[in-house]
């Protein structure tokens, strides 16, 4: 089920994914202006480079899903997305 797939991603999953990220050279950690103990994450010119992909592909999976919606399905689904994503 779709819940346990997301209660299965933890704080080590998050912290092995950034991690890789800056490996891969994708993000930059820096220190906070304000509190030396907090680092902010960054995307670098790489990342950034690969936005307009990464939208192009987002942009084709929604019209390949959403799009086979009738007006009203998309509407009710936007409506419960809406409602879960208040319960977060």
């Amino acid at each position: 089920m779709l819940w346990q797939l997301i209660w299965q991603w933890t704080g080590t999953t998050s912290f092995r994914a950034v991690q890789k990220l800056i490996v891969e050279g994708y993000v930059e950690k820096r220190p906070d202006a304000v509190n030396k103990k907090v680092r902010r994450l960054f995307p670098t010119e790489k990342a950034t480079a690969l936005y307009p992909t990464i939208h192009q592909f987002e942009a084709g999976v929604a019209d390949r899903t959403i799009g086979s919606l009738t007006p009203g399905e998309q509407q009710l689904l936007a409506e419960l997305l809406t409602k879960i994503n208040a319960q977060l």
